[in-house]
């Protein structure tokens, strides 16, 4: 193995010379969509295995040619990659591996606002030498969410109801989409953290306007669909909402504002 990693140390300094990284390798979900967004024509290698989930990944069908990872080191050693995008938080060792044999290892925060997704956007940009598409597309993006519909005087509460029975209060991505498309999100009106379980009877007490709920393209079925088939639920307006824009924070969070908005207005 000393050998491998000589080699692996090697071929990551001399790669880290370049200007432009040529090889890279993204071995996060989240770092998966704002790669295959951004890469210049063949820069990216390879994403993970995630970004073919369509119930997941929004990109899922723009993956022609990009070989696929578990975000292990030996995935992606043979691919000898000048830059590898990760998540803070997921694949650590690897990430720590990959840093020891000397590879250019660039790991992003989950982001807590629309403003910090849309700064993760220019960071990738910068990091794939392509920061004129990426500030074209923050832009853009900006445009979009400033021609959402004005903010109502008072707006209507909303439950958020994710899988596996959680919700979103404040400091999270979410619910900063949330206030931006027009809600009052009840997680943060009972002073809950960012992320916590809402009780049913809870729900049913507050009565929001709207129930939000997350849904995958997979026939499971989730804590909160079974509960809300409960019948006290029945009166509540429901909002699906595609898990695929809800599991990262980048362009298509300005995706879900606008879903949430529509279904507002």
């Amino acid at each position: 193995m000393r050998w491998l990693a000589g080699i692996a140390f090697a071929l990551a300094a001399s790669f880290a010379a370049e200007a432009r990284p040529a090889r890279v390798v993204s071995i996060n979900l989240c770092t998966d969509q704002l790669a295959v967004l951004l890469a210049h024509p063949n820069q990216l290698l390879s994403v993970s295995w995630l970004a073919r989930d369509r119930a997941l990944s929004p990109v899922h069908d723009r993956l022609a040619g990009i070989a696929i990872n578990h975000a292990q080191v030996e995935d992606v050693l043979p691919l000898r990659p000048d830059l590898v995008l990760a998540g803070r938080f997921a694949a650590r060792q690897t990430q720590a591996v990959l840093a020891r044999l000397g590879f250019r290892v660039i790991a992003l925060d989950i982001p807590t606002s629309l403003d910090q997704a849309l700064a993760a956007v220019e960071s990738v940009g910068r990091a794939l030498d392509n920061f004129p598409a990426a500030e074209a597309l923050v832009h853009d993006l900006r445009a979009r969410l400033a021609a959402l519909p004005p903010l109502p005087p008072d707006p209507p509460l909303a439950a958020v109801l994710e899988p596996r029975g959680v919700t979103v209060g404040p400091g999270t991505l979410f619910d900063d989409v949330l206030r931006r498309a027009g809600y009052s999100n009840l997680a943060a009106r009972l002073g809950l953290g960012a992320y916590g379980e809402l009780p049913l009877e809870i729900v049913i007490k507050h009565r929001p306007a709207a129930l939000i709920v997350t849904a995958g393209e997979r026939p499971v079925p989730s804590l909160a669909e079974a509960a809300l088939a409960h019948g006290a639920l029945s009166g509540m307006r429901r909002i699906e909402v595609p898990s695929a824009l809800t599991g990262c924070g980048g362009p298509f969070s300005v995706d879900l504002a606008e879903r949430l908005a529509r279904a507002r207005s």
